[in-house]
């Protein structure tokens, strides 16, 4: 039996984009195997959170080792969200990072 391949995928679902094309992380054909991706969706600066689900469309097609035919499946793999950062924002305009406060200079005595 061959090694199962995956083909690339830019498809946008439900506004959510492909930033890592998936890749077979483990598995075995009998028991399944498991993909990793990563979705990104640009919400905005005001956005703090998200959460909520995408619905993926898969599409299997397998090819027997012995007669050569080949049988295709269809599937949806929903994956729920729920995304609230850790870690505080720096202080500042959103997009620039964070900077040391500046000191007023102090005169020279004369």
């Amino acid at each position: 039996m061959g090694e199962p391949l995956l083909k690339e995928s830019n498809a946008e679902v439900n506004g959510y984009s492909i930033s890592k094309q998936p890749e077979i992380v483990g598995g075995d054909a009998e028991n399944g195997y498991i993909i990793e991706f990563e979705l990104s969706k640009n919400s905005g600066a005001n956005v703090k959170s998200a959460e909520g689900a995408v619905s993926i469309p898969v599409i299997v097609t397998a090819k027997h080792p012995t007669n050569g035919k080949t049988s295709k499946s269809e599937t949806e793999v929903i994956v729920n969200i729920d995304y609230t950062p850790s870690a505080k924002a720096p202080v500042g305009r959103p997009g620039t990072p964070a900077k040391p406060p500046t000191k007023a200079p102090v005169p020279k005595k004369k």
